[in-house]
């Protein structure tokens, strides 16, 4: 699996976070906002701006990439994955030439549960993964939407 040039910073920005992303996880309501809150920071905001666009996409940086990010886990309501299902469709219908991708932060910690298993081996007719890397108290997993 290889990153593209505008998203090669989700490797780095994981390595560097997994203990503040650990301490969030148990956070309900805030998760996935804070997330999108660390990833401008880091890249330095540099264009990027979150929630935005008539679709409001979680991520957009112009001529570069769209990005819808998820953070579930195991113990989550089922309903979770018709979310993820709609974050693909949604950005496989962005019309600009900006990249489009799904990110998927994976809690770790209730790998036993049929919904992780669900999660874990997601797969969209829209989309290929294109990164995976299991960080301990979670793991990454990022489509590119074709």
């Amino acid at each position: 699996m290889t990153l593209t040039k505008k998203v090669e910073w989700v490797p780095e920005f994981f390595s560097e976070n997994v203990d503040r992303i650990e301490k969030i996880l148990p956070a309900g309501g805030c998760r996935e906002l804070w997330l999108q809150g660390e990833i401008f920071l880091f890249l330095g905001g540099d264009g990027l701006v979150t929630n935005s666009t008539e679709r409001k996409y979680d991520l957009y940086k112009k001529n570069s990439f769209v990005m819808e990010v998820k953070l579930l886990g195991g113990n989550y309501q089922r309903k979770v994955l018709n979310s993820l299902r709609q974050d693909f469709e949604k950005v496989s219908l962005h019309e600009g030439n900006e990249q489009k991708y799904v990110l998927l932060v994976l809690d770790n910690r209730f790998p036993e549960s049929k919904l992780y298993d669900e999660l874990f081996n997601y797969q969209n007719s829209l989309a290929k993964q294109v990164y995976y890397r299991d960080f301990g108290p979670f793991c990454v997993l990022l489509w590119r939407v074709i």
